[in-house]
């Protein structure tokens, strides 16, 4: 067993909708990450999830999204935690709209590099403005 804990992003209980949310903590050797890209039928205007997260001082938590048509990143979006938040808060992210077309998006959530922070996230919906 390794001296440090090994699951840096974990399915917990307390989610905001539903049964699960992921939790991404910082083991104080690796940083935690997910990395996920799937196919779309719209362009999205923006991402909307949840979070509550314990940020230690001078780090920071990113929830990056980009957007493809083909190989190339035709838009993007980030938001970035910088400080804790108690309860599940809605985050809105903003995505570009420099194409009107996309037909696969990726989302890169990332952890703290610090002692004790711990993002958790849930109900990750696209979303597109009328």
């Amino acid at each position: 067993m390794p001296q440090y804990e090994t699951y840096i992003v974990k399915k917990v209980t307390d989610a905001y909708n539903g049964q699960f949310a992921a939790k991404f903590i910082y083991n104080n050797v690796y940083q935690s990450r997910a990395i996920n890209k799937f196919p779309i039928a719209i362009h999205p205007s923006l991402l909307r999830c949840y979070v509550k997260s314990t940020i230690t001082n001078g780090d920071t938590a990113i929830i990056h999204i980009d957007l493809f048509s083909g190989p190339n990143i035709i838009d993007s979006g980030n938001w970035y935690g910088t400080s804790s938040i108690a309860n599940y808060k809605k985050v809105e992210i903003p995505i570009s709209q420099t194409s009107s077309t996309a037909d696969s998006a990726l989302i890169k959530i990332v952890g703290g590099k610090k002692q004790n922070t711990e993002l958790t996230i849930d109900d990750l919906v696209f979303v597109k403005a009328n």
